[in-house]
């Protein structure tokens, strides 16, 4: 069993994962481990958890079942520590998606929304009103 580290839980860490993150990683693609190691990576405040959660997400080769695991972890991940993944990753996730015309439905709905999670701060953005027009819209006033 992999034991709960009390990661992500507030900022002093109760445990510091660095050390066994290369385990964890491994264990990833483990069957009778890979949805264990799912939840623990969904709560590492690390890039490194997220490419692999988006990788095991994106990777056909996989059952459905972790695929959606790895997918619903990576959308608690990214709502708790943002999204850490470089502009170069995040692109190829608009590759993978646009690439899937020919996969099953399931695999184009898992790569959806793990576009979903990574265009969401934009969406939260462009959704609040430009604070600026506003006051102007209101004689300056807030």
């Amino acid at each position: 069993m992999i034991p709960h580290f009390g990661i992500g839980r507030s900022p002093s860490k109760l445990y510091d994962v660095g050390s066994v993150q290369d385990s964890v990683l491994a264990a990833l693609y483990v069957p009778a481990l890979s949805t264990k190691v799912v939840a623990v990576l969904q709560r590492i405040n690390r890039a490194e958890s997220q490419r692999a959660l988006v990788d095991l997400a994106s990777r056909v080769s996989q059952p459905l079942k972790v695929r959606v695991a790895a997918s619903k972890a990576f959308l608690h991940n990214t709502q708790q520590f943002g999204i850490l993944l470089t502009s170069e990753e995040i692109l190829r996730q608009y590759d993978l998606y646009n690439e899937s015309e020919s996969q099953d439905q399931e695999t184009q709905h898992l790569l959806g929304l793990i576009l979903d999670c990574l265009e969401a701060p934009t969406k939260a953005t462009e959704a609040q009103p430009d604070k600026t027009a506003t006051e102007k819209e209101s004689g300056g006033q807030p």
